[in-house]
């Protein structure tokens, strides 16, 4: 069985997963391709949308996937108006394409996915020093212990760990550790 766990952020990543015999595998992943549009004041950041879209349906051609896992966007107090709607615009392209494509998806909120995370997961001292959010760092520390062999980085020349990569990663292994404990509701585009 073969799925793919979206965090949809500018940062986030698309993340290819197996499970076979109550294993769970990441087997590719890519960052979410971003462009810039130009606007009267500038140019901003954007989703490339023909390039998620030719993206997605490569993946679910060639690994016959079987559902999307998507992270839960919601409004954040402090956010400006133009950064949540832009977020939330890019959230519901997502999900418009996994229904274009005729994909069942489940949407997953971040409380949910992070309770993965062991309280006392160790964050390693070469990630305790980013200048990231904890619960990022502890993301990173936990796909480093569960797949250790697996890059959490964007590029060859990268040098940190994405918080993009790990939270993909980890949004699909809640999802299928929900499916081997037998504990997981009925998945619908709804939840």
């Amino acid at each position: 069985m073969y799925i793919i766990s979206i965090d949809p952020g500018y940062e986030g990543a698309i993340t290819i997963l197996s499970l076979r015999d109550k294993i769970i595998t990441p087997i590719e992943t890519y960052s979410i391709p971003v462009t810039s549009k130009k606007t009267k004041k500038g140019s901003i950041r954007c989703l490339d949308e023909m390039e998620i879209t030719s993206l997605l349906c490569k993946l679910v051609s060639y690994w016959d996937v079987v559902s999307l896992v998507i992270e839960e966007q919601i409004i954040v107090g402090g956010q400006g108006i133009s950064s949540t709607s832009i977020n939330m615009h890019n959230y519901g392209f997502i999900k418009g394409l996994a229904a274009g494509l005729g994909l069942t998806y489940t949407i997953i909120s971040s409380t949910k996915w992070q309770s993965v995370i062991p309280e006392d997961i160790v964050i390693p001292s070469n990630i305790q020093t980013l200048s990231k959010k904890e619960t990022k760092k502890r993301s990173i520390a936990y796909v480093m212990e569960l797949f250790p062999n697996y890059t959490l980085l964007k590029t060859p020349r990268s040098k940190i760990p994405s918080d993009g990569i790990s939270d993909s990663i980890l949004i699909g292994y809640y999802y299928l550790s929900a499916i081997i404990e037998k504990v997981a509701p009925h998945f619908t585009n709804d939840n």
